[in-house]
């Protein structure tokens, strides 16, 4: 009697990706386990066989944020990325696991801002932001690093206002009178030339002058007259009929008082 020597158990291990089947003699299998299955050798005796099925999960997907100012360039497991845009690679890993790997990229565009300031006739301005000093009206641009470390270009439009004309008030009063300049609140009596500093409407200073001319005094006009008793004298449309010194105030040519005095005798 001939006993053949037990057959080997034969092992079969089988990896297949998530969604993926595996047909192992006849049978299809689409779940991670062990198969056996028992079958006769070529002697008629049994041989078992194992199956070791594993069935990947599903590829994970990682996603991720990223950004390059414009004109650079990054380059990302093999790629090189210049636009705006979503790239994606699958990384197989030794054990047969797969991971999808997904980019969103941003280009950031460089930011511009415009700054517009004014000076007065004869000023300086410096600039804080690249420390020159100006004299006149300019449009300058500087580049800084914003907070991404991309380009900020930032643009300086200075206008220096024109020059402030002098301004001149001729003013006349008469002799004795005063004037109140309404300009500094002070009060004059004789003739002067008198300046002063305003601001305007850009805050800038405006030259005030005032030129004050004082009229002479007006000499005293006296007139002596004498009529016979019985007789009136008329002076400047009033009539009198008794002696007397009669003063009369009168406006001359100019506006200013003048003074006339009448000496009338009435003979007795």
């Amino acid at each position: 009697l001939h006993v053949r020597p037990q057959v080997p158990l034969t092992e079969e291990t089988v990896v297949v990706k998530f969604g993926e089947t595996y047909t192992w003699h006849g049978t299809t299998y689409d779940a991670s386990g062990d198969y056996s299955l028992t079958i006769p050798d070529n002697h008629g005796c049994d041989s078992t066989l194992v199956l070791h099925l594993t069935v990947l999960p599903e590829t994970p997907v990682t996603e991720f944020n990223s950004f390059i100012c414009e004109g650079d360039s990054l380059t990302w497991e093999g790629l090189s990325c210049t636009t705006s845009g979503d790239y994606s690679v699958t990384v197989q890993y030794a054990n047969g696991y797969d991971s999808i790997l997904i980019m969103h990229l941003t280009v950031l565009e460089p930011t511009f801002t415009t700054v517009s300031d004014t000076i007065c006739y004869g000023e300086s301005y410096t600039w804080l932001v690249n420390g020159e000093t100006y004299h006149n009206s300019v449009v300058v641009s500087d580049t800084l690093a914003d907070s991404n470390g991309c380009d900020s270009v930032i643009t300086l439009h200075l206008t220096m206002l024109p020059e402030v004309p002098i301004t001149i008030i001729s003013d006349t009063i008469c002799y004795g009178d005063t004037y109140t300049w309404a300009t500094n609140g002070q009060t004059y009596s004789t003739s002067t030339t008198v300046y002063d500093t305003l601001s305007n409407s850009y805050a800038c200073d405006s030259i005030v002058v005032l030129e004050l001319y004082v009229r002479p005094q007006v000499p005293l006009t006296e007139e002596t007259v004498v009529v016979k008793f019985g007789e009136t004298y008329t002076w400047h449309g009033t009539t009198y009929d008794a002696s007397g010194d009669y003063p009369l105030t009168i406006l001359d040519s100019h506006g200013c008082d003048s003074t006339l005095v009448l000496h009338l005798t009435v003979l007795p």
